[in-house]
């Protein structure tokens, strides 16, 4: 909901602050987009700060933003456990036991997070340092078109006027997706790349 139309609904309020933050602030390692109708004075601002430093990492953007933001840092955990569940069935189509997959797609999606934040380089340049040419896993990110699928989704999304309601958050919150529907199926073109690459 817009600050204009908060500030309907709240219309003796002295100022209203407007935040998106995610799921992973469950556990502290969140982070939270957040904007206020006027400029906050240094007090409310540290409570403000204060307040959403309890989900993990806060940033104050221009209201301009908050679709984009929610697009990304709202919806993006949707999108990262979809991939693990792809990484986790690709290993378990290869052979590996569903315990050893679940591990291994934790440990190795939270050393790469970790390694592109102690970096702090583009992920572009980390992904290239994998990527040997014409190896598996050139073969790998060639077919999977999962940059194409981002960037469709962001796009679309960012374009909504409200961007957390419609069909979209209906999908998402039912956790009933389709397993035939073209969210998961291009997910798992990953997963089965990957039982293809390591049997080739």
């Amino acid at each position: 909901m817009e600050l204009a139309r908060l500030a309907q609904v709240f219309p003796n309020a002295r100022n209203i602050v407007r935040a998106m933050p995610n799921t992973p602030g469950q556990i502290g390692a969140g982070v939270t987009g957040w904007c206020s109708l006027q400029k906050l004075s240094a007090e409310d601002q540290a409570q403000v700060e204060t307040l959403l430093g309890a989900l993990g990492k806060q940033f104050e953007v221009p209201e301009s933003q908050m679709d984009a933001l929610t697009a990304l840092s709202g919806c993006g955990p949707a999108y990262l456990f979809e991939f693990a569940a792809a990484l986790r069935e690709g290993g378990i189509a290869a052979g590996l036991p569903h315990e050893l997959a679940q591990a291994l797609t934790i440990e190795t999606l939270l050393g790469s997070s970790s390694l592109l934040a102690h970096r702090q380089i583009e992920p572009e340049i980390l992904r290239n340092q994998v990527t040997s040419p014409n190896g598996v896993t050139f073969s790998g990110l060639k077919k999977n078109g999962i940059p194409r699928l981002q960037k469709s989704r962001r796009s679309r999304h960012y374009g909504r006027k409200s961007p957390v309601g419609g069909a979209f958050e209906k999908r998402m919150k039912s956790d009933k997706i389709n397993a035939d529907s073209p969210q998961r199926t291009q997910f798992r073109v990953l997963a089965y790349n990957l039982e293809e690459t390591i049997s080739t």
